[in-house]
């Protein structure tokens, strides 16, 4: 499939895969906040991942809060502005 697009086979369709492609990719966000949403609790150790400013990637903290589609969480060490509790999706959260 790539190659056909590459070699401009599907050139009148780009538009509408383009269109496929991030509704597919909305989808699979969706997915995985809900299934991080379910598998995380309070209390849980867990490490910062694919947030902005890059810095506070890696960094470990603790759930202390959920809200309706995201997470509290205290950082065990302040890093930068993030001092205190900071509520991040919780897809950025890989459990420890």
């Amino acid at each position: 499939m790539t190659t056909a697009i590459l070699e401009g086979k599907h050139d009148s369709e780009l538009e509408a895969i383009l269109e496929a492609v991030h509704q597919r990719r909305k989808l699979m966000r969706g997915a995985s906040k809900a299934v991080a949403m379910v598998s995380l609790k309070i209390g849980d150790k867990v490490r910062l991942k694919g947030l902005s400013p890059k810095y506070v990637n890696g960094s470990t903290a603790k759930i202390v809060d959920k809200k309706r589609t995201k997470l509290v969480v205290v950082l065990d060490t302040p890093v930068g502005r993030f001092k205190g509790r900071v509520t991040v999706p919780a897809d950025c959260l890989e459990k420890v």
